[in-house]
């Protein structure tokens, strides 16, 4: 392919190849335009340190971020969200505080970024401190999104009673991204009461919405046996279905997809081999199954056979047996991933010695030697 002079034709396509978050397709567009006349437009040079960041390489983003001659806040803010995906929280600030000495001003966008880092880390203090600071030091308004941050970490932190006053008083209806993450933090802190009354009024604001009934049977699942005759005497079984899980892996160029319990692929059988082996090592190893996101009436056994053919597993294990040891391998999903194929993933890396990136509907997870690098915050 030969690129014209047109830096927004060669913008729109990089922006297609983030989307794509093709990480050798990006590498490859990006030499194409080192012998472009457009090599030192500065639309198309923020355009791909967005789209290193994308892809999951923030090695690449920041590489080229450290080559430009001029930075704006939108360069600034490509490198921020770069290491955010990442979950790297410590660079995020560091970097969030190197543009300010820098003398450029954080937008809306960099506060957002930094405190998503920052709730995702459990960072408090910190957290409060940037969040307050929007306002008295740079006269921003903090917008809905700021809010959900706070609401987050407070929930994380275990301040249930803070999150929610927070939604209660904060300058905007409160939506189910908002009452999710209140969910959410209850399940972990296994606060059943004030996890059914506030999916009441995640409901109230949001009936076609599924994910508080799911929230709600986990949270439910975590503390007690038979959730489903709970979730059934609080009125919140409806008939409404989640959305099925799709994982995609590229392997030699070629696009492979996967949903839970997939039985279609041609290679199923040498994938459900796989799996069995790498169960044999990964329990060896002290894996046990988290079974607490399965909302069926099965029994543990079935759990565990349900969740160990989700569909990132499944990705994973084809890319094991297509790929030569050693070879990273690169997962999409649709979902954010669950508890158990975060854990196993944890493991997988460990066992077989690779590096998984896995980009769920939140972030970038990279496992590498039995640790990923959001540090279990997701």
């Amino acid at each position: 392919m030969i690129l014209g002079k047109c830096p927004d034709a060669i913008v729109d396509l990089v922006r297609a190849c983030a989307r794509s978050r093709h990480l050798g397709e990006a590498r490859r567009l990006h030499a194409q335009i080192l012998d472009s006349p457009n090599r030192g437009n500065k639309l198309v040079l923020d355009q791909l340190v967005i789209m290193y960041g994308k892809c999951g390489s923030v090695e690449d983003a920041r590489e080229m971020f450290d080559s430009m001659a001029e930075r704006n806040e939108v360069s600034w803010n490509a490198l921020l969200a770069a290491y955010a995906q990442r979950g790297d929280v410590e660079e995020v600030v560091e970097v969030f505080w190197r543009m300010i000495v820098e003398g450029v001003s954080p937008d809306e966008v960099a506060f957002v970024t930094v405190l998503t880092a920052c709730s995702h880390a459990g960072l408090l203090e910190t957290s409060w401190e940037l969040f307050v600071s929007m306002r008295e030091d740079h006269g921003l308004r903090p917008l809905s999104q700021h809010y959900l941050c706070m609401i987050d970490v407070l929930g994380r932190s275990g301040l249930l009673s803070s999150a929610e006053e927070l939604i209660a008083t904060m300058p905007f209806v409160p939506d189910e991204v908002a009452w999710g993450m209140l969910l959410a933090a209850c399940k972990v802190h296994k606060d059943v009461s004030r996890a059914a009354r506030i999916a009441r009024d995640a409901v109230a604001a949001d009936p076609e919405d599924c994910s508080s009934y799911v929230s709600l049977g986990n949270t439910l699942g975590v503390t007690v046996e038979e959730k489903d005759g709970d979730l059934r005497r609080l009125g919140f079984m409806t008939g409404l279905s989640k959305q099925p899980g799709i994982s995609l892996i590229i392997v030699n160029s070629e696009m492979h997809s996967f949903t839970s319990g997939d039985e279609s692929h041609p290679r199923i059988h040498e994938i459900r081999a796989e799996l069995q082996r790498l169960t044999s090592q990964m329990r060896e190893s002290g894996y046990v199954p988290d079974t607490h996101d399965v909302f069926h009436a099965v029994s543990e056994a079935g759990k565990s056979e349900l969740v160990w053919h989700h569909s990132e597993k499944l990705a994973i294990a084809f890319g094991l047996i297509s790929t030569s040891p050693g070879v990273p391998l690169w997962i999409r999903k649709n979902l954010r991933v669950c508890l158990d194929c975060h854990s196993a993933t944890k493991f997988i890396s460990k066992v077989t010695g690779r590096s998984i990136v896995v980009r769920d509907s939140y972030r970038f997870h990279k496992f590498e030697n039995g640790s990923c690098s959001c540090g279990d915050f997701w």
